[in-house]
């Protein structure tokens, strides 16, 4: 038996380890994650699920983020909506079973019966104007998948950035900036009139812009949306939520209850060596906490976090730099809109987004196809051309240099706006093939674990939702996130 001269020794030496410790590793949550959106939802859920206490700050007054919203392009009607598609994975299957929320095989011919394929937190159907014929259906894909091997076989790269334009003949380049409904009307009289029609009809439908818009958008912009790998990915091996997006979302807030803070802004961050002191306002009160490590899921709107920005380090200021150049720049690369007036009069307030924030540009690289003919306006002002956006990107690109106290070279060609640069639409990053991705995104992975502060959502995962999910699984599974 030991003394007890070394019993009391030990429980003081004990005790002032204890008390060291806390001091050091004591705080209120073990995780802050920024963003109540898909990723950040899907993270903290994780976390909880692991043990962990995760605090989950979001500035609008609901959980969902941009998974939700889907603007209607004829009257410019927003629509909550939810992610439709979600491939067969067991992460996706296990997830939705836990949370009792029901998915259904996905069936884009509609010769099952299924007449609707959206659905709002309503409960409201959006139901398809018709049912396909399924073996017009496959004939024309298959007279397209031939058309796209050949023809266009530039279009679908190996990794999936975009076609090299500098080796195109320039006739094609311009057939690629021109409406696709004029390459239509091409195909149309070469393989008959109508051969296309039932793809591009369904296509329409699943992208929600429907027959008539679709023939404004670019051909680029269509070609790239309806590339072989794209179109096995929406017709595949898919599921749809018939109970709604939100369902599941709405099942993760409860699960994750009073650690979701709904309407919670502005953010004020302050990084210290080992903890997070995170204030936030909350109906009109300021609420004071502390967590161990932060996760931001939100990074589109960092501009945000002024507090955030200002606590950057020489890296991370250096970093952001180099990815929204990347972003702004090159928004227009894979949405290289026809611009100019809208037949049915319809505009886009910028102003929505806050077009002096990240979000306007990215916007415009992000809404894809919803875009097409809209005349995008900054306040009053019609931007009604590519000049213009190019101009607002440019202008963008200088307000967020200076506010992450980076540098770095503006294009001097305009050229180098619509047709250089990575395609954000690529294969989505993995923690496998990091070395295969454009240094943007290596710089961006580079920050994980910098300063505790881990990053995940649409920049890092940018393909589909169940990606987005997949990531944050696996950050969760491989940092420790508590003392």
């Amino acid at each position: 038996m030991a003394p007890k001269w070394a019993v009391a020794v030990g429980a003081l030496l004990a005790a002032l380890f204890s008390v060291a410790t806390a001091g050091k590793c004591a705080t209120e949550f073990d995780v802050c994650v920024v963003g109540a959106g898909g990723a950040g939802l899907f993270t903290a859920v994780r976390l909880k699920q692991m043990g962990y206490r995760a605090l989950v700050l979001e500035k609008a007054d609901r959980v969902g983020g941009h998974c939700y919203t889907w603007t209607e392009p004829n009257t410019g009607a927003k629509i909550e909506t939810g992610v439709v598609l979600y491939c067969d994975i067991p992460l996706v299957v296990d997830t939705f079973k836990r949370f009792n929320v029901t998915l259904v095989p996905y069936d884009p011919t509609g010769s099952a019966g299924q007449s609707s394929y959206r659905v709002s937190p309503s409960g409201q159907w959006l139901s398809k104007e018709s049912v396909m014929n399924v073996t017009a259906y496959q004939k024309a894909f298959e007279l397209f998948l031939g058309l796209m091997s050949t023809r266009f076989a530039y279009i679908e790269t190996e990794n999936g950035e975009m076609p090299d334009f500098d080796k195109l003949p320039p006739a094609t380049v311009q057939m690629l900036l021109r409406p696709f409904g004029e390459l239509l009307d091409s195909l149309d009289k070469e393989l008959g009139p109508g051969a296309l029609e039932p793809l591009y009809d369904i296509i329409g439908r699943l992208l929600q812009i429907g027959p008539g818009p679709m023939r404004e958008v670019s051909a680029l912009v269509a070609l790239r949306n309806l590339r072989p790998a794209i179109l096995k990915i929406m017709l595949g091996q898919g599921y749809t939520v018939k109970n709604g997006c939100s369902s599941l979302y709405h099942a993760f807030h409860r699960y994750l209850g009073g650690w979701v803070k709904l309407g919670a802004a502005p953010f004020s961050i302050t990084r210290r060596s080992s903890r997070m002191d995170v204030t936030y306002t909350r109906e009109g009160r300021k609420v004071k906490t502390t967590c161990r490590r932060l996760v931001v899921s939100a990074v589109q709107s960092l501009d945000n976090l002024e507090s955030f920005i200002n606590n950057l380090d020489a890296k991370e200021k250096a970093v952001f730099s180099q990815v929204t150049y990347n972003i702004f720049s090159k928004a227009v690369v894979r949405t290289p809109y026809k611009m100019g007036s809208n037949p049915k009069g319809v505009s886009v307030q910028l102003s929505e987004f806050g077009y002096k924030d990240l979000p306007a540009v990215v916007a415009l690289g992000t809404m894809g196809p919803l875009g097409v003919g809209l005349t995008w306006t900054v306040g009053p002002t019609p931007v009604a051309t590519r000049q213009g956006i190019a101009d607002l990107i440019i202008s963008n690109l200088t307000t967020w240099s200076a506010a992450v106290g980076g540098a770095f070279p503006i294009p001097a060609k305009r050229k180098d706006v619509f047709l250089d640069g990575p395609d954000l639409h690529q294969h989505t990053p993995r923690p496998a093939d990091m070395t295969q991705l454009p240094a943007f995104y290596n710089a961006l992975y580079g920050l994980q674990g910098h300063r505790n502060t881990y990053y995940t959502g649409a920049l890092l995962s940018h393909n589909a939702q169940y990606d987005v999910w997949r990531y944050s699984d696996w950050l969760v599974r491989n940092v420790t996130w508590s003392c």
